[in-house]
């Protein structure tokens, strides 16, 4: 494969050509369904033209920068059988393949849903179900599988890809008769079932403690924060240091309200900075009015919610300076939501925070701070 010294600037007709062949390939990782590393492994393993030549590319103007950015990654040994500056570019060709087409994606899934989309139009009455334009019954679904594949009206739909399946199988399991709308993905639908895509490993912690009672006088607010900051080294910490930067999760935040006598709302957010500007907020939201004389475990939430949050530009730079614990902070640029439920008890929020925030490190340590 030709190597070409960088030179600090590519020239105009390198960049445009990688360009272009970065916006083709794009659209077709867009409707990968096994993750955009392992697609491209393969067609790098089958010589694929278009993407050995932007492979070739963009090797050749690979920076300081770049380098930095993916050498901590070769040890985990993708795109074997290549030297280490060709898997270098491989890395650095996922990462900006990831951002375009996860830009379009995160456009697409904040959408209120419509009828011009592919799975209204192929279930038109499916959208009278739908929950304020975002939710669709659970009702109207048949067995979710592993990967977020539901059968749904003779066809096939997938989940929002923040919707998390262990969330929805406890609440299942554990509360079976309690309502449960959850967010499809409205440019997914399919007539023959999809195989199924190899998912992300979870590891099932211990069950964990309870926090005793629920004494938060009236009008006051706590709250806890949580962060990562990178610099744990991998002898001594080696999931932060993963969580840190291949998750890219920096912070986790509780904020807890009790307004009035009969009503206490809680807020939890996990924040994760993307490849691009974007910065994710997995969010829970709940309230009770179960407060007087009751224990995590009688009482009984009016709601519970799982929703995310984008922040983009100032948005983005505003809420990483700001603390849930202390009130209001920043509108998302963008917010759409996975889940709603009714009528769980109160502990039900631990497993919930397990199953859909991505720190093991941070939720573990926040359930010993906070709720032992």
């Amino acid at each position: 494969m030709r190597a070409v010294a960088y030179t600090g600037s590519p020239t105009p007709t390198e960049l445009d050509r990688y360009l272009m062949l970065l916006d083709r390939l794009r659209a077709e990782a867009q409707e990968v369904e096994v993750g955009i590393l392992p697609w491209l492994e393969s067609r790098i393993s089958a010589s694929d033209s278009g993407v050995l030549e932007a492979l070739s590319i963009r090797q050749g103007l690979l920076s300081p920068h770049d380098r930095e950015r993916v050498d901590g990654l070769l040890e985990t040994g993708v795109f074997p059988c290549r030297g280490d500056e060709t898997r270098r570019a491989a890395l650095v060709l996922t990462f900006e393949l990831e951002d375009r087409v996860q830009a379009v994606r995160l456009a697409q899934q904040c959408e209120s849903y419509s009828a011009s989309q592919p799975l209204f139009r192929r279930l038109p009455a499916l959208l009278a179900t739908a929950r304020k334009e975002e939710l669709i019954p659970i009702s109207e679904m048949g067995e979710i599988r592993s990967d977020g594949i539901v059968a749904v009206g003779g066809v096939f739909a997938r989940l929002g890809p923040f919707v998390p399946v262990a969330v929805i199988e406890h609440i299942k399991g554990e509360h079976p008769r309690a309502p449960l709308f959850l967010r499809l993905d409205p440019y997914f639908v399919a007539r023959d079932e999809p195989p199924l895509a190899l998912m992300e490993a979870v590891r099932v912690p211990p069950s964990p403690n309870w926090w005793r009672a629920l004494a938060i006088r009236v009008g006051a607010r706590e709250g806890g924060v949580y962060e990562l900051d990178g610099t744990d080294r991998a002898v001594d910490d080696l999931q932060a240091l993963w969580e840190y930067r291949v998750l890219g999760v920096r912070r986790l935040e509780t904020s807890a309200v009790r307004r009035e006598p009969d009503m206490l709302a809680m807020m939890l957010e996990e924040l994760q900075v993307g490849r691009g500007d974007e910065l994710f907020g997995r969010c829970i939201h709940l309230d009770t009015h179960d407060v007087e004389g009751h224990t995590p475990d009688t009482a009984r939430l009016s709601h519970l919610d799982l929703a995310i949050n984008i922040y983009e530009g100032t948005d983005r730079q505003r809420r990483m300076g700001q603390r849930l614990r202390n009130g209001k902070v920043q509108d998302a640029s963008r917010r759409t939501h996975l889940l709603r439920t009714e009528g769980l008890r109160l502990q039900d929020m631990i497993p919930v925070c397990r199953k859909f925030f991505r720190s093991l490190r941070l939720t573990s340590e926040m359930i010993l701070s906070e709720f032992v």
